[in-house]
C-alpha cells in the first residue's frame, strides 16, 4: 500500500480539500506525508479570488501550520518549498515525486500554476505523463468532508496495458474497506465511428458485429474470474459489461453503481490531443466530479 505521499499546496482553502483524502490514507496505511510548493515564475496574487503563496517565507510558514494539523492526527509529515522559480509545475511536482520516493501524488484540480485550471487534461494528465507515480485527484467543488470510500469503480478493458492500476486498486481498496465494482465496455458496431475499425465495420457490417459479440461473451469471462479472484483476497466484488460508447457507459456505471472512487489507467497524451484522440480517461474526467485514481498505464 501507499507508504509515501507527495501533497503540493498553494495555500488556497480549495487546495486543502486534498487534506482529508491524505488524513485518511496516511492514517490507514501508516503512509508518511510530504508538503510540497513549488514557487511558481511570474505568480499571481492570487487565484480564484484566494490569496496564492508567492514566496518562500510564507509557503515555509503555511505548509507548517498545515503539518502542524496533520502531525495532530498522528501522521508523520515533513514539507519542502522549492525555492527555486520554475515555468512547469507539473515537472516541478513530477520530479520531486521521484526524488522523494514518493509512491501517490495527491492533489487538487485547483492549485498553482497549471493547477488552477479545472479542465482536466492540464496539471493531473502533464503529471501522469511526466512521471510513473499514480496521482490522486480530488475535486474541490464536491469533496466530502471527511473521504469515506466505500465503492472503487475500476473500467477494465481487459488490455495488459492497463493491468498496472489493478493491484494498486485492489491494495486501496482493503486499505478502505471498500468494494470493488468492475466496468467493462464493448462498444457497438455504430459506436466504432471514424476509427480503422469503423471503416472496416462500414465494409463487413455481419463479421464486425459477430466479433464485437464474442468479445462481449470474453469481457464478461475475464470480469466474472477478475471479481472472483479479489472475493478471494478479501475484497468484495461485482462486475457489469456495458455495450455503447465507452466514456458514455463508464459515467452510467458511475451513477449507477454509486462509486465514491474511481480508478483508471491512462495512457500519457496530453490535454486536448487526448480528447481529440478518443482517449476514454480526459472524456470521462470532463465529466466525473468525484475523487478519481489515475495510473499510468504500462508500455505498450
Amino acid at each position: 500500500m501507499f507508504k509515501h505521499l507527495l501533497v503540493p499546496l498553494d495555500g488556497s482553502k480549495l487546495a486543502e480539500a486534498v487534506l482529508s483524502p491524505t488524513q485518511v490514507l496516511a492514517t490507514g496505511s501508516g503512509a508518511r506525508v510530504t508538503l510540497f510548493h513549488v514557487v511558481e515564475k511570474n505568480p499571481p496574487a492570487q487565484v480564484h479570488g484566494e490569496p496564492h503563496l508567492t514566496g518562500v517565507r510564507e509557503a515555509a510558514e503555511y505548509l507548517g501550520a498545515v503539518a502542524a494539523r496533520l502531525g495532530a492526527q498522528g501522521i508523520q509529515v515533513d514539507l519542502h518549498v522549492h525555492d527555486e522559480p520554475h515555468g512547469d509545475v507539473a515537472l516541478s511536482i513530477t520530479e520531486h515525486a521521484a526524488e522523494y520516493g514518493a509512491d501517490l501524488i495527491v492533489l487538487a484540480t485547483h492549485g498553482s500554476g497549471g493547477m488552477r485550471e479545472i479542465v482536466f487534461g492540464t496539471i493531473a494528465q502533464k503529471v501522469i505523463g511526466y512521471g510513473p507515480t499514480p496521482v490522486l485527484v480530488i475535486h474541490p467543488d464536491t469533496a466530502p468532508t471527511v473521504f469515506d470510500v466505500t465503492r472503487l469503480a475500476i473500467p477494465w478493458d481487459g488490455k495488459p496495458s492497463h493491468e498496472s492500476a489493478l493491484p494498486i486498486a485492489r491494495e486501496l481498496a482493503k486499505s478502505l474497506g471498500a468494494r470493488a465494482h468492475f466496468v467493462s465496455v464493448v462498444p457497438r458496431r455504430t459506436d466504432l465511428g471514424g476509427t480503422a475499425a469503423g471503416a472496416v465495420g462500414k465494409l463487413l457490417p455481419t463479421a464486425t458485429a459477430l466479433l464485437l459479440e464474442a468479445r462481449e461473451q470474453e469481457a464478461t469471462q475475464q470480469m466474472a474470474a477478475l471479481a472472483a479472484q479479489w472475493e478471494l483476497e478479501g475484497v468484495p466484488a461485482t462486475y457489469r459489461v456495458e455495450r455503447g460508447d465507452p466514456a458514455a457507459m463508464i459515467l452510467h456505471a458511475l451513477k449507477e453503481s454509486k462509486a465514491d472512487l474511481l480508478v483508471l489507467s491512462t495512457h500519457t497524451k496530453k490535454g486536448w490531443s487526448a480528447f481529440w484522440a478518443g482517449s476514454v480517461a480526459p472524456r470521462v474526467m470532463s465529466q466525473w466530479r468525484r475523487a478519481t485514481l489515475l495510473v499510468r498505464a504500462n508500455p505498450l
